[in-house]
């Protein structure tokens, strides 16, 4: 009924909750006057931020009808800013909820939500905190492309999911930037990414839902739909990045 009459708007965003839908619509907020704008705009912030993905009606409906039939919305909370503050309650975006052929089985937390956004190749930006024995900094991403392929070996399906990303140094703390650190930087940065999503793919195979969408791209291009099993499957992941800047200072 939603996608056929002709009423209803088919790009409004979905949101999930689970507080009470009059004290949810009623939020008042000093920026916007307006409940709605005022969750738009939150959305869109944590997205920013890589903590969460904005999904529209149709994109709903899109993600659930491909072949992993799996779709993710934003789980929305209403809460004080701090837990003794007497300030307006707020929006505030805890999670993403899972859903398997429109049925909820589960929630991603920030990190596997991020792991997603990498897959899917929908990331923007993001900070990337990085500490070791010499160097203590923060990455800025900037730019990043995915590229997920798929084969046959034996009776298993292995997926190569290969990614490029560019970040700039945001922050230093401590350490001198050095040919050496910079490549230590380059591989804790790896690491991190690599963590994001082998944590959506421990989710998924706990969930047996193909959250990463992985037999859609074994099926655009082989046309035939792979088994979505954990003995089944084999994901390598290979990342590249590059770091572009660092800032108005020499060190």
């Amino acid at each position: 009924m939603i996608l056929r009459d002709h009423e209803f708007r088919s790009d409004a965003y979905i949101i999930i909750t689970s507080d009470d839908t009059e004290k949810f619509l009623n939020i008042s907020s000093p920026i916007e006057s307006i409940p709605a704008k005022e969750l738009e705009n939150v959305i869109i912030n944590y997205y920013v931020n890589s903590k969460t993905i904005p999904i529209k009606i149709y994109d709903f409906v899109k993600m659930t009808n491909t072949k992993s039939k799996v779709a993710v919305a934003p789980f929305v909370e209403i809460k004080r800013p701090f837990a003794k503050s007497q300030e307006n309650y707020t929006f505030f975006v805890s999670k993403m909820a899972v859903f398997d052929n429109f049925k909820l089985i589960g929630y991603l937390n920030y990190n596997e939500t991020r792991g997603l956004l990498w897959t899917l190749n929908k990331i923007k930006s993001e900070i990337y905190p990085i500490v070791n024995k010499n160097i203590k900094v923060s990455l800025e991403l900037t730019h990043s492309t995915c590229k997920i392929t798929a084969k046959d070996f034996k009776d298993k399906v292995l997926f190569k999911i290969e990614i490029v990303s560019e970040v700039n140094l945001g922050e230093k703390e401590k350490g001198q930037i050095t040919q050496k650190n910079l490549e230590e930087l380059k591989k804790e940065f790896i690491k991190s990414i690599s963590k994001d999503i082998n944590e959506t793919l421990k989710k998924s195979f706990d969930l047996k839902a193909d959250i990463l969408h992985l037999q859609d791209f074994y099926y655009l291009q082989h046309k035939k739909q792979p088994k979505f099993d954990k003995d089944k499957i084999s994901v390598s992941i290979t990342v590249k990045t590059f770091v572009r800047r660092f800032g108005m200072l020499k060190n």
